[in-house]
């Protein structure tokens, strides 16, 4: 069971890491078992942003601008999305075999379970990892150009979804994100801080 007041490794040592050698860690943390949590910092678009809150009507002045989320939360790769799901539905004694809907765009890597690359062009990388609403994880933020915008206004266009993934009627879910690394800041792990090295 996982409880919210888990913390995140202490950093011990900053290691910079292009993405090939990046690649190189995730497959070191697949192998460790259990799979150890990780503290990852990334700056994503923020995703389902609208022209016109539906709050007050306002329109939003930061549309079409480069306003980036970043956000640090403590994870664990997704080695097994059909394992993970099967593993929750036994312990809610759902015994029964889950399929996994095909990936809109994306693939596994052969060399690793929880990387992934686009479709089109093969060229992306991506970290399938899973996150968990019990673990209170530090607030997210909003910038623009570097300067922290006011949450409560941005937070005013942004339409966040209510639906909840489904899977075999469990009451528990398991949340799942795919990280692109080119949003990667750093990610912790057995006590080292890596800093992707962006091409």
């Amino acid at each position: 069971m996982f409880m919210s007041n888990l913390t995140a490794p202490q950093v011990k040592t900053d290691i910079y890491v292009t993405y090939d050698e990046f690649d190189q860690v995730i497959i070191g943390l697949e192998s460790q078992v259990p799979v150890p949590f990780i503290g990852g910092t990334f700056l994503t678009n923020p995703s389902n942003m609208v022209k016109t809150s539906k709050v007050d009507g306002t329109i939003n002045p930061y549309w079409k601008t480069e306003i980036k989320k970043e956000q640090t939360r403590r994870l664990r790769l997704v080695t097994s999305y059909k394992g993970r799901i099967e593993g929750n539905g036994g312990k809610e004694g759902i015994d029964e075999e889950y399929t996994p809907k095909a990936l809109s765009g994306k693939m596994h890597l052969d060399f690793a379970d929880s990387i992934l690359t686009d479709t089109e062009t093969q060229t992306k990388r991506y970290i399938m990892v899973e996150w968990f609403e019990e673990i209170k994880d530090k607030p997210s933020k909003y910038l623009l150009n570097g300067t922290e915008l006011d949450k409560a206004i941005v937070n005013k266009y942004i339409n966040y979804p209510t639906a909840k993934p489904t899977q075999l009627g469990q009451e528990r879910k398991v949340n799942v994100m795919t990280i692109l690394y080119q949003s990667i800041v750093s990610f912790n792990a057995n006590g080292n801080r890596y800093i992707l090295i962006h091409p």
